[in-house]
């Protein structure tokens, strides 16, 4: 999910996303739910995902390998993350981390000391799982199971944070517009580095890493402004630029050669209007386009076509864009089932989305036979 470690939501090293039609497909599983948390993609076109009720699934394309049963009324919580070896990790509403093998294979399974029961994503690295509790505490846990360390922190996180060779960076938040939030950098060993406040700034959603710089997105208010702001720092957490925004910046995705990529919010006269932001790695708009529409996921980037996911009029769609922002093809999915709104990208960049009334999966692919031609 979102791309890597570090959030930038960029699936280029995959090729381009294929944009003719949806197809949905059911999966063959005896859990008939529906799914509960977005899909995670592996490699080979792999696919696992977890049910309303508690099953783990775990798919090549729409082939069933396994499907392994929680305990009655246990069901995953969280978002599901998988190491190099495609072991497989989640946190259940039970206040229990999971590990499963590719094979089936229950690895470990922990208690998660909290009186929480609201949790950030996890993020997985080389060597371990990090997430947080809404009661202010940030877990470390190896891959062999063991909780490395936990850390007080002193205010709760954005549900997404990022990682940049063995530091996560964070955002800290009072959850209110008035305050002033930080981004902090704590090494691995569980020590913050360096946290950096922005005065009367609600940061919110993911940091985002890309080529050495981090990339943050807020907004403050005041009695007479409502301003978004992005500012770039780098791993030291010096100030390289910020820039104010008219409007309020909900999603940032960052390409590999640094193109950045806002979705914003702007409430139109008699209907509600969406932004996207092309930036340059100056922070210099260099692009921008308004739709009508709402969008709740990340512009997610491919090699040449970049993809964003919402309602259009009511409708629900998938809107295909060239980097330019040029509008390419709007995708219909009004007669597809209710969607989780995250999707996965598999090894052949086809989009993947899973519902969560059926075990079914909506793919965005192409006519096999255009598939087939050189151009």
């Amino acid at each position: 999910m979102y791309g890597n470690s570090q959030r930038t939501n960029s699936y280029e090293k995959l090729g381009t996303f294929w944009s003719g039609l949806a197809y949905v497909e059911r999966l063959s599983i005896k859990d008939t739910t529906g799914f509960a948390v977005a899909p995670l993609a592996l490699s080979e076109n792999k696919l696992v995902a977890a049910t309303n009720s508690g099953s783990i699934a775990f798919f090549e394309h729409t082939n069933l390998l396994w499907e392994a049963k929680l305990d009655d009324s246990e069901f995953v919580l969280s978002n599901l993350v998988a190491d190099s070896k495609e072991n497989i990790y989640f946190l259940s509403n039970q206040h229990k981390l999971h590990s499963y093998s590719a094979t089936g294979k229950k690895n470990w399974t922990i208690i998660i000391t909290t009186t929480s029961s609201i949790f950030s994503n996890l993020l997985i690295t080389n060597d371990a799982i990090y997430f947080s509790s809404e009661d202010k505490k940030l877990f470390k846990v190896a891959l062999s199971g063991k909780i490395e360390w936990t850390l007080e922190l002193p205010l709760q996180t954005t549900p997404t944070f990022a990682e940049s060779e063995g530091n996560l960076i964070i955002n800290i938040t009072h959850n209110d517009p008035y305050s002033s939030d930080s981004v902090i950098c704590i090494a691995k060993t569980g020590k913050i580095r360096w946290a950096r406040g922005l005065e009367q700034t609600r940061l919110i959603k993911s940091p985002v890493i890309s080529n050495g710089k981090i990339y943050v997105i807020g907004y403050n208010l005041t009695e007479r402004t409502n301003n978004g702001i992005i500012v770039c720092f780098d791993t030291l957490g010096n100030t390289i630029w910020s820039k104010n925004l008219p409007i309020i910046p909900r999603f940032v995705s960052i390409s590999q050669t640094d193109e950045i990529f806002l979705i914003l919010y702007n409430l139109g006269i008699g209907e509600t209007l969406s932004a996207i932001y092309k930036l340059n790695n100056k922070g210099e708009i260099v692009a921008r386009q308004f739709v009508s529409a709402i969008f709740y996921s990340p512009i997610i980037i491919s090699e040449r076509k970049i993809a964003l996911l919402g309602y259009t009029k009511d409708i629900p769609s998938i809107l295909f864009f060239d980097k330019e922002l040029n509008l390419i093809k709007t995708i219909d999915l009004s007669k597809t089932p209710p969607l989780i709104v995250q999707p996965a990208v598999l090894t052949d960049c086809t989009i993947i989305f899973a519902t969560f009334s059926r075990p079914m999966v909506v793919r965005i692919d192409e006519n096999p036979i255009i598939k087939l031609l050189p151009w």
